[in-house]
């Protein structure tokens, strides 16, 4: 008995410990996006002033500081409900949109749509898919440039899709062997 008691002990302290590497986890990974993030954004509306667009770097930085809040709102928890992370998803794909000027078309379809309440996920699931879509897929790329994101909630599981008509894989791991 004082053998299974401390195989159980152990394993439970291991699982324990594996909950706690996947929050560290999640939390350098929001910490990570946020820096790059933020400096990105400033330097987006900096230039819209520079050039004078004051409606464009207006319309920017509501989008920003609306976004800014959600971050922050989202760090202070370790599960969102989906439709908070796909409201965020929205602003962010709106801010990369405008700050590209336009040079991609974005999409977020639910099925079912609208989606059901109380669904939790990890805060900032989403995003750094759909930054890597946009950043190493998309901006290489000439000419009709779109992502995808799809959700789809069926009775026990949920899909979470993120597709883009980019380069591909291939090339952009071309691409950043060339960069390095």
């Amino acid at each position: 008995i004082a053998i299974a008691y401390q195989t159980f002990r152990i394993y439970r302290r291991n699982q324990s410990l594996e909950v706690q590497i996947l929050n560290v986890k999640m939390a350098a990974l929001r910490a990570q996006m946020n820096p790059h993030f933020i400096h990105n954004c400033l330097t987006a509306i900096n230039r819209f002033i520079l050039n004078h667009e004051e409606d464009a770097a207006s319309h920017y930085l509501i989008q920003f500081s609306r976004l800014i809040r959600d971050i922050l709102n989202f760090s202070r928890s370790d599960f969102i409900t989906l439709r908070q992370e796909f409201t965020a998803l929205q602003l962010y794909l709106e801010m990369e949109s405008l700050r590209f000027s336009d040079k991609f078309t974005f999409e977020i379809v639910t099925e079912p749509d609208p989606l059901p309440e109380g669904l939790l996920i990890p805060p900032l699931l989403v995003q750094p898919y759909v930054e890597n879509a946009i950043y190493h897929g998309l901006l290489p790329k000439k000419g009709d440039r779109k992502v995808t994101v799809i959700v789809a909630v069926h009775e026990t599981n949920m899909t979470i899709r993120v597709k883009d008509n980019g380069i591909g894989r291939k090339k952009a791991a071309e691409n950043k062997q060339m960069d390095a």
